[in-house]
């Protein structure tokens, strides 16, 4: 891609683009996380009361238009203009690829012998070409080389719904993102990019503190 196509699109961005300080504020969806099985459940019925209804289209209509508004390269554009890191994760909880292995590593080194705290990988892959490069090639590999217990550690998403990132503040899939998640599925403290020294011994000091705050609500 050349420097002036890049300069180009990134006056578009510029007006909407913040670069933002300390990141301190709740993350997560109002409604249950579900199967990442793309199926449709709906009855007949429920699926010819849907097609008529205002709120629902209205709901379809916004997000074509916002996904239709939304550059191609939007992502790119964003981190060559700000770089791989916006803010820094928060010094606190919320109450109740490589940037990503740059807090894994540290992780593994000091818990990778608790049964309680677990990781979860979780891969997004929204280009039709690369999900069918993964499905077919990289999932098979990783079956083969992960031990078997490992491999619900691992999960693969194909969803090109902009709702959940956002709602998580994943706002560039170009960057790693990762999350403290407490026993209840609630999001308790995140970072993203490459990790700081700061950000390392908060993540640590917070997951220690996450799993007294289980064993004493016990």
């Amino acid at each position: 891609m050349s420097n002036r196509f890049v300069t180009k699109f990134a006056r578009i961005e510029s007006e909407s683009a913040v670069k933002l300080g300390k990141r301190f504020e709740r993350l997560g969806v109002r409604e249950l996380p579900r199967s990442n099985e793309q199926i449709d459940r709906l009855t007949w019925v429920q699926r010819m009361s849907n097609a008529f209804d205002k709120e629902k289209n209205r709901e379809t209509r916004e997000k074509l238009v916002k996904e239709y508004n939304t550059p191609y390269w939007k992502d790119l554009i964003e981190l060559r203009k700000f770089g791989e890191k916006l803010w820094e994760a928060a010094p606190g909880l919320v109450n109740a690829k490589e940037h990503v292995k740059t807090f894994v590593e540290p992780f593994l080194k000091d818990f990778s012998g608790h049964a309680k705290i677990q990781i979860l990988k979780v891969t997004i892959e929204t280009n039709f070409v690369k999900s069918l490069i993964i499905k077919l090639f990289v999932i098979p590999s990783l079956r083969r080389s992960i031990p078997e217990p490992l491999h619900r550690n691992y999960i693969f998403t194909f969803n090109k719904d902009t709702t959940l990132f956002e709602a998580l503040g994943m706002n560039n899939l170009y960057r790693g993102y990762t999350f403290l998640v407490d026993s209840n599925c609630k999001i308790r403290w995140s970072a993203h990019g490459r990790a700081t020294s700061n950000e390392l011994e908060t993540m640590l000091k917070l997951i220690k503190i996450l799993d007294n705050e289980k064993h004493s609500n016990v």
